[in-house]
This record gives C-alpha cells, sequence and structure tokens, in this order.
C-alpha cells in the first residue's frame, strides 16, 4: 500500500510558501493570530495542507461508485499504466476510509511521479553549467564522474525534498567506502553532489539545502595516498634554467611556425608566476614602467578575452617585472615587427587565434619536462616554482599574495609553497641539521 510518510514530504509547505500565502489571504493572519500578535505559521501551515488535499481529492470523488448485492463496499478504479489492465482498482467500507485510500495512491503514483529528483533535472542541470561555468574539457570531464559514481544510484531516483541530512551522510560513507576513496577523490567526485543541491535551492525545488551540513567527521575512512615529491610540483632552480635554454632555442628556431612565441610565453609564466590564461592575454598596453597590470584572461569556454575581470575574481593586480621579463616583451616585440605585424596588442600573440594557442601550450609543456629530464608537469609549475622562490627568498607574504592575486596568504602558503631544493640537498640539510653521534662501522 502506499506510504503514508509521502504526505509530509509532498504537502508541507516550506515557511517562504507559507508567507507567500498570506501575503494573498490576508483573512488567515486573523485567524492565525496568536496573543502576543504573531501568526501561528504551523497553523497557517497545517490549512494550507488540507486545502490542497481537499483540491486532491476534488477530482476523484464523482467516480467512486458502491457494489451490489451483499458487498457493499465503496470502490473507484483509478488508471495505473503499471498494471496489465491498465487500471486499479481500491475499496474501503466508508466514502471517507475510501478517500484516504485514494488520497495515498496520489501521493505515491502521482505526486511522487512529480517530484524532482537528481537524475530529472541532471539535464537542465548540466545545460545550465554549460551556459555558465563548465568548459566542454570539464563536462566531459564531470561526466565521466556522472557515470561512473551516480548512474544507477538509489539516492539519485529519490525525490529532493525527501533527502535528508542522514541520508547523504549514510551515501557518502558508502560511497568513500565502495570506491576506496582518498579525500581527494572525494571531493571531486561529491562536488556533483554539492553543486546540484545549490542548483536545487536556486530553481527553489527545496527551501533549504541540506548539504552544507554534510561533514565526514572520521578522515580514518579516507584511503592515504602517496604524496607526490615536490619535484613533481615545482622546478629546482638547475631545471628551470634548463627549461629557459630549451625554450629559447626553440624561439630562436621558429620552432612553433604558427605560434613563434609561445617559448617566451612558457618562460613569462616563471618569471611573474601568471596563469596561462592571463598570460596569453597580457597586452603592451598593460606594461606600465617596470610593472604589468593584469587586468584580463582567455576564457577557454566562451573562447575570447573576457574584459575587466582577473581569473579568480579578485580584482587587478599589479606585478613588478624582472629584467627578464622585460626582455622577453621586448624579444616578443621584435619578432613580430620582424613579421610585419604593425601595432601588435597582445605580447605573446602572433595571431589571433587563441584557442590554438592555449591548446598547444598545454600540449607543448609536458613535452618540454621530458625533454629536461624532470616528472611531466603542467603549465601551472610556473606559478608555483615563481611563488616557492619568492617565499625561499623571503619576501613578504602579503606582497606574493598580492602578485599571484590569491584571496588571502592562507591560499599562498598552504597550496603553493614547495622546496625547490634537489634531492641530494634536502638529504645533505637533514644530515647537517641532526645530531650525530660517532659509531663503528656496520661494514
Amino acid at each position: 500500500m502506499a506510504n503514508p510518510t509521502l504526505q509530509y514530504h509532498t504537502l508541507t509547505p516550506s515557511d517562504e510558501d507559507v508567507l507567500k500565502y498570506l501575503a494573498n489571504n490576508l483573512t488567515l493572519c486573523l485567524q492565525h493570530r496568536n496573543t502576543d500578535g504573531t501568526i501561528d505559521l504551523d497553523g497557517v501551515r497545517e490549512y494550507m495542507r488540507k486545502a490542497r488535499k481537499a483540491k486532491i481529492l476534488d477530482n476523484y470523488r464523482d467516480h467512486i461508485k458502491r457494489l451490489d448485492g451483499k458487498d457493499k463496499r465503496y470502490y473507484i478504479r483509478l488508471k495505473d499504466k503499471s498494471r496489465s489492465e491498465g487500471r486499479y482498482t481500491i475499496k474501503a467500507n466508508t466514502e471517507d476510509e475510501l478517500l484516504e485510500k485514494v488520497f495515498l495512491w496520489h501521493l505515491e503514483n502521482v505526486e511522487k511521479v512529480k517530484e524532482p529528483t537528481l537524475v530529472s533535472i541532471f539535464p537542465e542541470f548540466l545545460e545550465y553549467k554549460r551556459r555558465t561555468t563548465w568548459s566542454e574539457s570539464t563536462v566531459v570531464r564531470n561526466m565521466s564522474i556522472w557515470k561512473n559514481y551516480y548512474e544507477g544510484t538509489a539516492i539519485i531516483t529519490v525525490p529532493i525534498r525527501s533527502i535528508r541530512l542522514k541520508m547523504l551522510q549514510e551515501w557518502a560513507y558508502g560511497l568513500i567506502a565502495e570506491h576506496d576513496m582518498t579525500q581527494k577523490e572525494y571531493g571531486n567526485v561529491s562536488t556533483w553532489m554539492k553543486q546540484m543541491f545549490e542548483y536545487a535551492a536556486m530553481e527553489e525545488i527545496i527551501s533549504k539545502n541540506p548539504y552544507p551540513m554534510l561533514k565526514i567527521t572520521n578522515r580514518n575512512v579516507f584511503r592515504q595516498p602517496e604524496l607526490k615529491a615536490d619535484e613533481n610540483k615545482v622546478l629546482s632552480p638547475d631545471k628551470e634554467l634548463a627549461l629557459y635554454k630549451e625554450c629559447l632555442e626553440r624561439f630562436e628556431s621558429s620552432y612553433y611556425p604558427i605560434h613563434q612565441l609561445l617559448p617566451l610565453g612558457i618562460i613569462m609564466l616563471f618569471q611573474l608566476g601568471l596563469r596561462p590564461s592571463e598570460m596569453i592575454a597580457l597586452r603592451y598596453e598593460d606594461v606600465n614602467g617596470d610593472e604589468i597590470v593584469i587586468r584580463r584572461y582567455y576564457s577557454d569556454k566562451a573562447d575570447r578575452i573576457i574584459e575587466n575581470r582577473t581569473k579568480a575574481g579578485h580584482g587587478f593586480r599589479r606585478i613588478l617585472l624582472t629584467s627578464l621579463a622585460q626582455n622577453l616583451i621586448a624579444l616578443a616585440r621584435k619578432r613580430q615587427e620582424e613579421a610585419g605585424i604593425e601595432d601588435p596588442v597582445y605580447i605573446f600573440m602572433m595571431n589571433d587565434q587563441f584557442k590554438s594557442f592555449y591548446d598547444r601550450l598545454r600540449k607543448t609543456f609536458p613535452g618540454l619536462c621530458k625533454k629536461i629530464g624532470i616528472p611531466q608537469n603542467t603549465p601551472y609549475a610556473g606559478r608555483r616554482t615563481f611563488i616557492s622562490s619568492l617565499i625561499d627568498a623571503q619576501v613578504n607574504i602579503k606582497t606574493i599574495q598580492k602578485y599571484v592575486g590569491h584571496k588571502d596568504a592562507k591560499t599562498t602558503l598552504n597550496n603553493y609553497c614547495f622546496d625547490r631544493s634537489e634531492r641530494e640537498e634536502r638529504a645533505r640539510q637533514l644530515e647537517n641539521a641532526r645530531v650525530q653521534l660517532p659509531i663503528p662501522s656496520a661494514v
């Protein structure tokens, strides 16, 4: 038989719904006014619930009949495609009892079908993210997460308004255990759940989002990953110099016929700690004496330059130009002039093929790493190396934060501070830092 608890989830109005209802039914304010002048919202909520129930049952009353003969029970035949005969008959001793059964049937077979679930809002949610946030590469990556971790699971078929914190906790801990996840892997996968609940709240499918209350308090449930060495994140001074030399060789030989200035742009990533999307969008007009202003970026998703915006949204920022950075700008200008480009606008662009330049940069960098004998990395190694080198040089942390456009210094220290020394140097430092005790050799 139908589940009576559906009545609560389906027909209980939120506080916001109650207030809107009161705004259009002022007489209810007087009827449900407390002695202290406040309004009994629970009383109004119960009134709304009963009114809606009555409205639902009005659609069924005229279809109620009574059996002939000895059996005088009331009955109704309802359309139900899940039944072989296409109908479902409900019987009861009294008309009121029958109406109650019909009401519960309606909730389970009609209201429940209409109740939005994660899987039912999935298409519109995906389209929304495509329009507002996600690039196509992000869509592809996240679709893989959806197929591997969400499709076919029970929670995506549950009415969103019925999902409570306890259910979310059971889902989260079950997900971690089933896939033996690290904390980072769980974070990547659970982003789907978080963002879909945010979307449901934005679309007013739910009045309160339970997801922010979901906390994994037992960190031991996560698989502990082997941490990558710092040389997988940043370049040592020797490797950075080797990278510069390789880039200059490629620049001088026009290694990239279409994007000849790409090697210079790669060096600039390391000199100024820029994001790749910011380096592409640099203009000569951004240079002001010995500093440069970061005021725009290239959007891979939109395939266009976003003006008067920075990637992280923390405002324009000014970075002092190193002597090498100034020389890179001069070299780029000279090459553009040699190619007959009059009054070039963008420092590292020979044409307006921004997407091609961006894609070539991402594909080129791992090959450069292999060439100079370091683990494969991404162009963001330049940003991490820049920040780590400034920390090593004891540059004021607030100054570094402003250079790289972080919201606060904690982000700079916690996520971008790496040891740039070679392994041998770290071993020597450890040896010198510890107390020594001469003991006989075991050999």
